[in-house]
């Protein structure tokens, strides 16, 4: 009996302890190109609720995963009335314009005394978002490759619109369409599109859709046009998402 009435004590000092606020206005600073609609609605939680230290700090993460914030603090201000908070969200952005550059080399002993070889692949991308309406990012991209073992260079671009508090709710989605720029002048248009509907602050349904064109283009002795063949795959998925950490890439804690 003694043991069951320490451990009920034990359950009634953790929840006390437990800290819940009423947060009565949600404030977004320093955002220049951002809007914070996003913000706003990438944290899914309302001004005039009452929210624990853990449901806030789990919205705070979920604003740091943007792919456009570089940082993100979170501060409590005093509201209207002595049980009531001011939630400030402090936003540091990433630059419009992102670029990437990655160079490889690999050498290789070939048997038999067929002495040694090697390869290099050079890649690097280039890209730049807008934010165009309160809603919404468009994002454009540009990849490109280059083997040398195989002789071949790659180049291919994306252009991506994604937009966050759909019908105005927590939903998010995105649609982009994308290309390879191919030697012989064929451009396929690769389009695909995702829909995110929230469950918790911390769990989301993702529904995706996506379309990919591959070519083969091959010469066949004594045919002067070379015989061109090609795929078209269509995928689906639907995956459940479960996010805790505050950076996908370098997670500080979750």
């Amino acid at each position: 009996m003694k043991t069951i009435l320490t451990f009920a004590l034990a359950l009634i000092a953790a929840a006390a302890s437990a800290k819940s606020f009423l947060i009565e206005r949600i404030d977004v600073n320093a955002a220049k190109q951002i809007s914070p609609a996003i913000v706003l609605a990438e944290m899914r939680i309302d001004a005039g609720k009452t929210y624990s230290d853990e449901q806030l700090q789990q919205a705070l993460n979920r604003v740091r995963r943007l792919p456009f914030v570089l940082f993100a603090s979170a501060d409590l201000k005093p509201g209207s009335t002595p049980d009531a908070r001011v939630l400030r969200i402090n936003i540091e952005e990433m630059a419009n314009f992102n670029w990437t550059f990655d160079t490889s080399a690999l050498a290789r002993q070939r048997g038999g005394g067929g002495g040694r070889g090697g390869e290099a692949r050079v890649a690097g991308s280039a890209g730049y978002r807008f934010f165009p309406g309160r809603h919404g990012m468009l994002d454009a991209v540009v990849n490109d490759s280059n083997e040398s073992l195989v002789a071949s260079t790659r180049r291919d671009a994306e252009l991506a619109y994604n937009a966050w508090g759909l019908f105005g709710t927590s939903a998010y989605g995105s649609v982009a369409v994308g290309t390879i720029f191919r030697t012989n002048g064929r451009h396929d248009v690769n389009p695909s599109a995702l829909l995110g509907i929230p469950l918790t602050r911390t769990q989301s349904i993702e529904a995706t859709v996506a379309r990919t064109t591959e070519r083969l283009e091959r010469s066949v002795s004594g045919i002067a046009d070379p015989l061109r063949s090609f795929a078209r795959v269509t995928d689906y998925g639907v995956a459940w998402l479960l996010q805790t950490a505050d950076d996908p890439y370098f997670a500080r804690n979750g």
